[in-house]
């Protein structure tokens, strides 16, 4: 009795179409342009992670170690894709991506190399920093002032004294500050009267990518950084984004080592 041909399994039977397809459509080119989309470990990187949710350009470039420069080219051409889309919030630009879209891709392109990642981990991978990030965690500077977690602690700090107060009804948190903020401030060399002066938000909440919480944007978070400067507080490392902590902020803000409270 001749032995029955067993039906080919369901996977099997996927590939046999998919390969019927490419004989139909001329499908090929399609799928070469998108492998070079994700051939550069850059445009993976910012991939991955906005996978883990949107964000901007300067959180990419801290988080990869690169200039701010270099992560916008590879962002306009993933949104000349439709891979990445934008979101105006203000002055920011948020980019995001469609999960539902680029995960499948990242599962399938995983599954072909030689550390089958994505069977090992469920879901996008979540890229550690580079070696040097770690300092820009700590602190570094977001546009004109000063970001990472010293930046956040400080605008907590500033709000539990009750320097800054929230401003509500504001889609964006913004905040005024407050006449002891004022003085405090003051007493510790920030410009509190050129921050007025300066024609752009005074003091807003910029989102930082340390735990998803704001530090101080804004004139008053330039003048801010400036002051800390000064004071020998904090370095800035040349041109780069990176600021070197000379000594705690604490006693920076306790009004201590020639400061009064």
């Amino acid at each position: 009795m001749a032995a029955r041909e067993r039906a080919p399994a369901p996977h099997g039977r996927r590939v046999v179409q998919v390969g019927r397809d490419l004989r139909k459509r001329d499908i090929v080119a399609e799928i070469a342009q998108v492998a070079r989309l994700f051939h550069h470990p850059t445009r993976v990187g910012i991939l991955a992670i906005l996978l883990n949710g949107e964000t901007t350009t300067s959180d990419l470039a801290a988080r990869l170690g690169l200039e701010p420069a270099r992560i916008s080219s590879h962002l306009r051409i993933l949104l000349a894709e439709k891979l990445v889309a934008v979101r105006v919030a203000g002055r920011q630009h948020r980019y995001a991506v469609s999960a539902v879209r680029i995960a499948p891709a990242f599962a399938v392109l995983s599954s072909l190399g030689p550390h089958r990642w994505w069977r090992r981990h469920d879901g996008p991978p979540r890229l550690t920093p580079r070696a040097r990030t770690p300092d820009l965690r700590r602190a570094r500077t977001c546009y004109d002032h000063l970001a990472g977690m010293t930046g956040v602690r400080l605008l907590d700090a500033f709000l539990r004294r009750g320097w800054v107060k929230p401003i509500p009804g504001q889609e964006r948190p913004l905040y005024r500050l407050t006449m002891k903020g004022a003085r405090a401030l003051v007493r510790r060399g920030v410009n509190v009267i050129r921050a007025h002066r300066l024609r752009r938000r005074f003091a807003c909440a910029c989102p930082d990518w340390i735990g998803g919480r704001p530090h101080l944007g804004g004139s008053l978070g330039a003048v801010l950084l400036e002051a800390l400067l000064r004071a020998a507080v904090v370095h800035r490392d040349g041109r780069t984004r990176r600021i070197t902590l000379v000594r705690p902020v604490e006693s920076w803000l306790a009004g201590r080592a020639g400061w009064t409270q």
